[in-house]
């Protein structure tokens, strides 16, 4: 069984779909308050959380093989995690993907089993195809 891990990719400014204006201030935070891997590994994971500037939530996603995901949502960076899974799943997936999208000196990938999907790329090109189409779209708060 694979376990699917959905990660962005870097989250910065070129890389990001999810960039709108009001998220500069959240990309600014990833460029400027990485922390080391030790404090990734070390620190509470709410504290964490809190100084990164990262909302915690569960998701809705209850498919046995997403591990979680994170995106930028206006304001903040959201991190994703399916509910009823063990407190060592929880934060080991958890604290690798903060570590990827802060992208984290020293962070190991994660074993074989675990396939890594950076779903931000897809999502530029299908944004790119609507603007070039000339469709809107429109995000309700």
């Amino acid at each position: 069984m694979s376990n699917t891990v959905f990660a962005p990719a870097g989250l910065s400014a070129d890389e990001s779909v999810a960039v709108v204006p009001q998220e500069s201030a959240v990309l600014a935070r990833l460029a400027s308050c990485r922390p080391s891997i030790d404090h990734l590994m070390d620190a509470p994971l709410p504290q964490l959380c809190d100084e990164l500037g990262i909302t915690h939530r569960e998701t809705s996603i209850c498919d046995p093989e997403v591990a979680g995901y994170m995106w930028i949502d206006k304001d903040k960076i959201v991190l994703a995690m399916p509910g009823g899974r063990s407190e060592l799943e929880h934060d080991v997936m958890a604290r690798y993907l903060i570590g990827r999208a802060f992208e984290v000196d020293g962070l190991l990938p994660l074993p074989d089993m675990f396939t890594v999907v950076d779903v931000t790329g897809s999502a530029r090109d299908c944004q790119q195809q609507l603007d070039q189409a000339g469709v809107k779209v429109q995000v309700q708060a």
